[in-house]
């Protein structure tokens, strides 16, 4: 990022934190208190979001930095092997002669993405 980009960001995304809760000096700058509280918000989502990354992905993403895309391509791959797993271990207690009638009654319901 730019220096020219982090002015920009601050003057569009930080600034108006402070100004919304009249936590600005007389120059216009943010008190220290301000800053302290927002840097300590700012601490625990850095804490609790790879938390949840790593919960959704199975332990494949534990960083706070990766793009939505990311994360949600992840946890989609991580579904569907629990999922595939979680078939294939019940079709090894299941009758096949129920799974084929279940096939045969329920694909015609299946909707594609």
């Amino acid at each position: 990022m730019s220096r020219e980009d982090a002015v920009t960001e601050w003057k569009t995304f930080w600034l108006p934190i402070f100004e919304d809760k009249d936590e600005l000096t007389e120059d216009g700058r943010p008190t220290l208190e301000a800053i302290q509280n927002e840097l300590s918000d700012y601490r625990m989502l850095l804490d609790f979001i790879p938390q949840v990354y790593s919960e959704i992905t199975g332990g494949m993403l534990s960083k706070p930095n990766y793009l939505p895309s990311v994360v949600v391509s992840a946890a989609e791959e991580y579904f569907d092997r629990v999922i595939r797993e979680d078939i294939a271990e019940e079709l090894l207690y299941c009758d096949y002669d129920e799974v084929q009638e279940w096939i045969s009654e329920n694909l015609h319901k299946r909707v594609d993405k």
